[in-house]
């Protein structure tokens, strides 16, 4: 039986579980972004029926928060 490990040559799967810095300040960075952005959405469209949307799109990149800090305790 192949494991999807064994799919990669040992210096391949070195490479691609190497941490990055970098890569972690971009999502972070695209995060926060998104946010924002739908804090900004949902304060400007407070009082119509747009803000349900915005609300939900809000309420989704809160939650997506939860996934990093749940994959981490594993």
């Amino acid at each position: 039986m192949s494991t999807f490990a064994s799919l990669f040559a040992a210096d391949e799967r070195r490479l691609l579980q190497a941490p990055s810095d970098a890569a972690g300040l971009m999502q972070l960075g695209f995060h926060l972004a998104l946010i924002v952005l739908g804090l900004v959405a949902a304060g400007f469209t407070w009082g119509s029926w747009l803000y349900l949307p915005s609300a939900l799109w809000l309420g989704v990149a809160l939650i997506f928060l939860f996934c990093p800090q749940h994959e981490c305790i594993h």
